[in-house]
């Protein structure tokens, strides 16, 4: 089963890893020389252990071999690559290691994805002739959104802790998701970090239309847009484009909706949530109409059945 866990103090390895790299402290896991980077059992923060490379090696068989090792974390640790994405190869071009990850690397989110990113990098870059990290997917270079090739060196990721705290919250999030019998939620609960300058309930509901696991589902619909959000005198305004009406097969309409209800009805400020679509609730999903607000309905969950 993959789990998506988005770390408490995720932001913070952005400063870590750079301090831990010049680190002369007492600490036996972040002192000189090289180092493969992991999280701490807990993923509330990160640690490093020891790595001897062979100089006699290709540095792109160095490479390989520490990606390996990287994702076959010791039992004390954890992987900064999730266990989703796969290492397929390395290659050193000039300065540049390229390296090709699976294509679900492409679908992380943007945290997720920083993390691994981080982590890879300053690990890479310990290799002598290795001044960047570029990743690859399907043969393709990963760009930014202009379409130039990302070239991520450690000093891209440096950062200090205040300032990377200012810009992120972190805060327990729990979401109702589906199962394969589409007739159920399930709660999952994890720890998010996300810009001060997005809602929680933004939040939420970007993870409900992002989530992709092998047991615990999304009730809605691939693709849906969320168009708007707000939050007014306890009651939750939500409005999806049309695809959200379309159903998930398989799955409820009623689980569809309560997905979405019960995930913002955890926030201590909602009580109720109005769920429009194109603007318009004088729609029905199946034999639930969308006319009203709904408060949170627990006959759903999977332990009250």
């Amino acid at each position: 089963m993959k789990i998506k866990k988005l770390f408490l103090l995720c932001m913070l390895l952005i400063f870590a890893l750079a301090a831990g790299c010049k680190s002369s402290g007492t600490d036996k896991t972040v002192t000189q020389g090289d180092r493969i980077y992991y999280f701490t059992k807990d993923g509330s923060t990160f640690t490093s252990v020891e790595y001897d490379i062979d100089e006699e090696k290709l540095p792109q068989m160095i490479a390989l071999e520490m990606l390996l090792k990287m994702k076959d974390a010791e039992t004390n640790y954890l992987s900064v690559i999730p266990d989703t994405v796969d290492v397929i190869a390395t290659e050193l071009v000039e300065e540049s290691m390229i390296v090709t990850l699976s294509k679900e690397y492409l679908s992380l989110g943007v945290v997720e994805k920083n993390l691994c990113n981080a982590g890879i990098v300053f690990t890479l870059a310990q290799i002598d002739g290795v001044a960047n990290v570029k990743f690859k997917v399907d043969d393709v270079l990963v760009t930014n959104d202009l379409g130039e090739v990302i070239a991520y060196a450690p000093s891209d990721f440096s950062s200090s802790a205040e300032e990377v705290m200012d810009l992120y919250s972190v805060e327990k999030i729990t979401l109702y998701l589906t199962n394969s019998t589409g007739k159920e939620l399930e709660k999952y609960s994890f720890d998010g970090a996300f810009p001060e300058n997005t809602s929680m309930e933004k939040f939420i509901i970007d993870q409900l239309l992002a989530w992709d696991d092998d047991y615990y589902l999304s009730a809605i619909p691939k693709g849906t847009q969320l168009l708007s959000v707000t939050t007014k005198d306890t009651i939750c305004y939500v409005n999806f484009d049309s695809t959200f009406a379309t159903g998930v097969l398989g799955v409820d309409p009623a689980i569809t909706v309560y997905s979405v209800v019960n995930s913002l009805t955890e926030l201590s400020y909602v009580n109720y949530v109005q769920i429009s679509v194109d603007g318009d609730n004088q729609i029905s999903m199946g034999d639930i109409s969308l006319e009203n607000s709904f408060s949170a309905n627990w006959n759903y969950l999977k332990s009250a059945q």
